[in-house]
């Protein structure tokens, strides 16, 4: 039943094939090499041209935005103690600096008030000190100053009385010796001229005197004429003899008692000279003896400097205890280190906390500053510091820019690379962990050819183009770069000004006739979508 089954099966197959030729060489068709030969029409497709233009090679990455460094804070006392007041809640802005919780401090308010006083105390005492110090250093300035002056004063004083004595004693030896040598020949003849001239004088007063007299006898002059001519005859006989008496004395010389006072101007003018020379120099010596004592005295001022600086030591101790009072009252608060926002509230008043206890976190409300993303460890090495990079934004059109700033080491356990970018202007409202994707520029190809990327097609494992020439498409295989805004790198096998077809190459063959599309017209597509 089976071996007639299929012989029958068979027998249908056969008679179908027949009917089938019958019908072809009945109706006259032709032969089946004529239907090969008969030409496709050309395929309608869009072509763009390659062309030459700058792409980069991006590398693409998925990240979060963060806050700056610091951006996060965990709250915690400085000393340990009882928590007396939690004044925020979570969810709360706060600013930077506001006081958030405080540590019971009552016991430490008695120890700040008896550091104040002490510290009060201390500064008075240092005060006095340093006004006695500036006193006493006055006063010894000054008296080093005067008794400079008085030294200076003394030894000109003594060289001036030097200077003058010995000049009184050249004087008064000057004139003993005068007095003893007498008048000199020349003198003598000076004066022996002078009572010459006088006699002259006197003999033509007299003749003078003698003519008015006898011509006042005759009534030629007057009384007045010739009593004025004998007073000047009377005037020129003393005048004779004083010249005269005065040439007696020059040549009998000095007398005994003058010569005598003489030597005495002498021998007074010798001791004062021993005097002032003796003098002098002791009283030199007691204005340097009162310099050196002034300088001495700089010791004292010294002693009382050392004073003030103690009690100025003793000052920057009590303040320096004064401010450990201070710090330990002040480590009783807990702080806002920025402004933000309470994340978490983990502990309430009563309880007990420490240094190590995290009262409050913070998150900071100055937005994303910074963005990082995670990266295979093969691409490590096309990454550096410095490069551009761009990060998209859910809703935004454009990227925001940012830059390289650190690369961390690879996680031996991940086989992941960290990457710190840093925002150069960050946009306002991008909160902190906003997770979305970053592209990398890791080099710039300034002049590439380029094709779009739809022109691309995958055949047999490779990747391939349709290039038009002549209304013939021709199957192009090529070696493909990195891809930008809609753009494929071509780094063989098309050449500049090649038409590479971008829509309709995946219904065609190698060798295919190809034509242009015509642009669809304005209106026809407004007619299709009316109802």
């Amino acid at each position: 039943m089976l071996v007639m089954h299929i012989s029958v099966r068979n027998i249908v197959g056969i008679a179908c094939l027949c009917a089938w030729a019958f019908l072809v060489t009945g109706c006259g068709a032709g032969s089946p090499a004529e239907v090969a030969k008969e030409e496709k029409p050309p395929v309608a497709v869009e072509i763009a041209m390659a062309e030459m233009r700058s792409i980069r090679e991006l590398l693409k990455a998925q990240g979060v935005f963060e806050a700056s460094t610091g951006g996060y804070v965990k709250l915690a006392p400085v000393t340990a103690g009882r928590l007396a007041a939690v004044y925020v809640k979570e969810g709360d802005i706060v600013q930077a600096g506001q006081l958030v919780a405080k540590i019971d401090i009552r016991s430490q308010e008695g120890v700040v008030n008896q550091t104040k006083a002490a510290l009060q105390a201390a500064q008075s005492q240092s005060l006095q000190s340093k006004l006695t110090y500036q006193a006493a250093e006055a006063t010894q300035r000054t008296s080093v100053r005067l008794a400079t002056l008085n030294l200076a004063s003394t030894k000109r004083q003594f060289a001036a009385d030097l200077k003058q004595t010995e000049f009184f004693l050249l004087q008064a030896e000057a004139d003993l010796a005068r007095l003893k040598s007498g008048a000199r020949p020349q003198e003598i003849a000076q004066s022996k001229e002078l009572v010459r001239q006088a006699q002259t004088e006197y003999d033509r007063l007299l003749a003078q005197a003698k003519r008015d007299a006898s011509l006042l006898a005759k009534g030629f002059v007057s009384a007045k004429t010739a009593e004025d001519s004998q007073a000047a005859a009377n005037n020129g006989v003393s005048a004779l003899k004083a010249a005269q008496e005065a040439l007696s004395l020059m040549k009998e010389g000095a007398r005994r008692e003058e010569i005598a006072g003489a030597q005495a101007k002498v021998n007074g003018a010798r001791d004062l000279l021993v005097s002032t020379k003796e003098l002098g120099p002791m009283k030199i010596a007691q204005a340097a003896a009162a310099l050196d004592q002034a300088q001495q005295d700089s010791v004292s001022v010294a002693a009382k400097a050392q004073d003030a600086a103690s009690a100025q030591s003793m000052v920057e101790q009590k303040k320096a205890e004064s401010q450990v009072a201070g710090v330990g009252r002040d480590n009783g608060e807990i702080r806002a280190t920025f402004a933000g926002r309470v994340l978490r509230r983990l502990h309430n008043p009563g309880d007990q906390v420490d240094s190590t206890t995290t009262v409050l976190e913070i998150q900071s409300s100055a937005g994303a500053k910074e963005f990082r993303c995670d990266v295979a460890a093969r691409d490590a090495l096309r990454l550096k510091v410095g490069q551009e990079a761009l990060i998209e934004i859910p809703g935004r059109p454009e990227a925001v820019v940012g830059q390289v700033a650190s690369l961390a080491q690879v996680d031996p356990q991940t086989g992941l690379l960290s990457v710190r970018i840093s925002l150069i202007k960050a946009p306002e409202g991008i909160p902190a962990g906003l997770y979305t994707i970053v592209r990398i520029v890791t080099h710039r190809f300034p002049s590439a050819i380029v094709v779009p990327k739809l022109a691309v097609v995958s055949h047999d494992a490779k990747s391939s183009v349709y290039v038009a020439k002549d209304g013939v498409a021709h199957r192009i295989d090529v070696e493909l770069g990195p891809e930008d805004n809609g753009f494929v790198m071509i780094r063989s096998g098309v050449k500049l000004g090649d038409q590479v077809i971008t829509l309709g190459q995946n219904e065609l063959d190698d060798g295919a006739k190809v034509e242009p599309a015509k642009p669809e017209p304005k209106g026809a597509a407004q007619s299709e979508k009316a109802p």
